[in-house]
């Protein structure tokens, strides 16, 4: 009974759905009910999704969504009923949701940031293990041992690769995380903010993180802060991505950065030879290398009763 109760229990997945599909009906046939200028602004300012919908004036879609937050049907809806040919795609949900087919159905697309199991599409992405294994060396150098770290996803490449990274680093020099100390932040700033807090208010806490993403960095960030806690001087961050508002922080982030202008330049690159007809029958994939990026989050290992006393 109760199994059957939560069925009809307003969860926030559920609620996040029911908006997305609110707004893809406003995106792709809210012009016929407000008109063209309405649906432009409604579809600007709605968080899930950005979209060219006017099909007589516009012969291209730009799909926006909010990474790990928009449901991938709604996507694929929102894509097909554009009727959009050739895009250059960022997957947002994981790899076992697209069979062979289901993204270009015989159109060219290139995907950028994130690969699927089909071998026929072009892919651009960075090495995600590279930058787990960047972030947590950098930890390691200075004297971390006890090093926890807030994931993405592991059932997505970005979200598994990063944190094999991290584990990697960490069995080179004979070490290994504490389950207790690494949680999924699931890609979301809240979710981030909500497993920092529980981490960081352990007795035996990490003296550092790495953190696989900057919206969750954004997160961590807000916890250590609430907590009462100083970054670095009671706990060093690391993190992978350059976002808007990293920047601002203080102190500033360590980070692993993509070069997403040399990355989204070699996704159009490889879209444009398709159109032409040009490029092997198989998918071509095009690995970047991340660079690591020293801010001001992390600091050498000190004794906590050091740290206590400051």
């Amino acid at each position: 009974m109760l199994a059957r109760l939560r069925l009809f229990v307003p969860t926030r997945s559920r609620l996040r759905f029911l908006v997305q599909v609110l707004t893809l009906f406003l995106t792709v046939w809210g012009s016929v009910v407000v008109g063209h200028y309405a649906a432009e602004k409604i579809s600007t300012a709605l968080p899930a999704l950005s979209c060219a919908y006017d099909k007589e004036h516009g012969s291209y879609c730009v799909l926006i969504p909010l990474q790990h937050q928009m449901h991938h049907r709604i996507g694929e809806a929102l894509v097909k009923a554009q009727q959009v040919k050739n895009a250059v795609i960022v997957p947002v949900g994981a790899a076992d949701h697209y069979g062979a087919g289901d993204l270009h159905q015989g159109a060219p697309v290139v995907l950028l940031g994130r690969s699927v199991d089909d071998g026929s599409i072009d892919t651009v992405t960075i090495d995600n293990v590279s930058a787990g294994s960047q972030a947590t060396n950098y930890l390691l150098d200075l004297g971390h041992t006890r090093i926890g770290s807030v994931t993405g996803p592991l059932h997505i490449s970005t979200g598994r690769g990063r944190y094999d990274g991290m584990v990697e680093a960490m069995r080179a020099r004979g070490l290994a995380p504490d389950p207790a100390h690494v949680r999924s932040g699931d890609f979301r700033e809240d979710v981030a903010y909500s497993v920092a807090r529980d981490l960081l208010a352990r007795p035996d806490r990490p003296t550092a993180l790495y953190v696989a993403n900057g919206v969750m960095a954004l997160g961590v960030m807000r916890a250590v802060i609430d907590l009462g806690l100083r970054c670095p001087d009671d706990i060093s961050s690391a993190s992978t991505d350059n976002i808007a508002g990293l920047g601002g922080l203080k102190p500033q982030l360590t980070r692993t950065e993509h070069p997403v202008l040399d990355m989204t330049n070699e996704a159009l690159r490889m879209l444009a030879e398709r159109l032409k007809g040009k490029g092997p029958p198989s998918g071509r994939s095009i690995v970047f290398r991340p660079a690591l990026v020293v801010g001001d989050s992390c600091a050498p290992l000190r004794p906590r009763a050091a740290r206590q006393r400051k």
